[in-house]
């Protein structure tokens, strides 16, 4: 039974007769009659009594007249959605990593809201990779090359490293440099390894799991850390060394998404955030 079904039955209901129905329609009354006829031997049991001076709703019609009711009120908003122009309102959740969220994007979240003051966005910062698609998030920045067949994901930007301190530490003229390194027991992360043959055996003033840490210290002129650039030079930090690690980083989103215009808003900001930023580093140089 389907929704045209529904709305035969809702007809009958309501216009009291097949032939005024069939009118309503736009159908043949013998087709109204044998359409009803099929109904009643799906449903089992019959709706309508008819006779030549009387036409009157069964026990089982009655039954089922707020349920019928009930499907045309939901298929009526899913035709008004349908040919509702796409607009960008709603909500948006970006993964992302929670140093790319806070240096990266808020700052430009008055760019965002300029063209589409509707979105509401949720930061998702997580540590774990975050899933993309129904049930998980709408678009994610990650370091991370996407393999998933169903994601769709493009290059914006090169998070780029060096050893960054500030203007005041490098003026003190330290005898040995204050090191401030990501927490990394197992030395996974290449810039730890490379930090490490310059470090030699000295133990690391600070140690974190947030690089917004590494920065703000190396800000307040407590030693040296290797830093993304973007971020680097977002603090004022002075690079003394760069390393020839490049990380590309994507912007994914889901095929099940990747054409709704909040999500298209959300990823063109993404991409001209990423791309200034990028301009902004060159710029420095």
């Amino acid at each position: 039974m389907g929704w045209d079904d529904v709305a035969l039955f809702l007809a009958v209901v309501r216009t009291g007769s097949f032939t005024d129905a069939a009118h309503t329609l736009g159908l043949h009354q013998s087709t109204v009659s044998r359409r009803v006829s099929e109904l009643e031997t799906r449903l089992g049991g019959r709706l309508f009594q008819r006779s030549a001076r009387a036409f009157a709703l069964t026990a089982l019609a009655r039954r089922l007249v707020p349920e019928a009711e009930a499907v045309e009120t939901a298929m009526t908003g899913f035709e008004r959605r349908a040919r509702a122009p796409d607009r960008a309102e709603g909500v948006v959740r970006l993964a992302t990593a929670e140093e790319l969220a806070s240096e990266l994007l808020v700052p430009a979240l008055d760019r965002l809201w300029r063209v589409a003051p509707g979105i509401q966005l949720v930061l998702d910062g997580r540590t774990e990779l975050v899933p993309v698609g129904p049930g998980g998030a709408d678009v994610a920045l990650r370091v991370v090359r996407p393999t998933q067949a169903s994601l769709r994901f493009r290059k914006v930007g090169e998070l780029r490293y060096g050893l960054y301190a500030s203007a005041a530490y490098l003026a003190s003229a330290p005898a040995r440099h204050q090191w401030l390194a990501l927490h990394d027991p197992g030395a996974r992360l290449q810039e730890t390894r490379w930090l490490r043959a310059r470090a030699g055996d000295a133990t690391p003033r600070l140690q974190s799991g947030d690089t917004r840490d590494l920065v703000r210290a190396a800000a307040s002129g407590w030693g040296v850390a290797v830093l993304p650039e973007v971020l680097a030079e977002r603090a004022g930090l002075v690079c003394l060394e760069t390393m020839e690690l490049v990380r590309p980083f994507w912007l994914v989103t889901h095929e099940a998404f990747a054409e709704e215009a909040r999500v298209r808003v959300v990823l063109d900001w993404v991409t001209e955030t990423a791309a200034e930023a990028a301009r902004s580093s060159r710029s420095a140089l």
